[in-house]
């Protein structure tokens, strides 16, 4: 039996899927249900670039993240935006990507 859904509130599996927009471009939708006020957590951020980085690779069958490392020069916005993927290193069994999160953001759509 399904729970209710209090709120606006979205699964995290819903709010981190990621759709492929080209071979190294991603499109996520960051939603307010995982923001601590009005910015979305670190950690959803992160997963959200995980999420990319495991269907872009997922085509060499290397899906599973061993190693990640994020920094976050600025404040993410809710709303869409754009996960660029730049191959680094590709290996048949182990590859180094870079992904970059940039912001389309609710003001981008006024």
């Amino acid at each position: 039996m399904d729970k209710p859904n209090p709120g606006n509130l979205v699964p995290f599996s819903a709010a981190t899927e990621v759709e492929r927009l080209d071979s190294h471009t991603y499109k996520v939708n960051l939603v307010d249900s995982f923001c601590i006020g009005s910015v979305p957590n670190g950690g959803y951020v992160a997963s959200c670039l995980l999420q990319a980085a495991s269907l872009h690779l997922r085509l060499s069958g290397q899906e599973d993240v061993l190693n990640a490392h994020f920094q976050f020069l600025n404040r993410t916005e809710i709303g869409p935006a754009v996960i660029t993927i730049e191959d680094v290193k590709l290996g048949r069994q182990l590859s180094t990507l870079h992904a970059t999160c940039r912001d389309v953001g609710l003001s981008a759509l006024a």
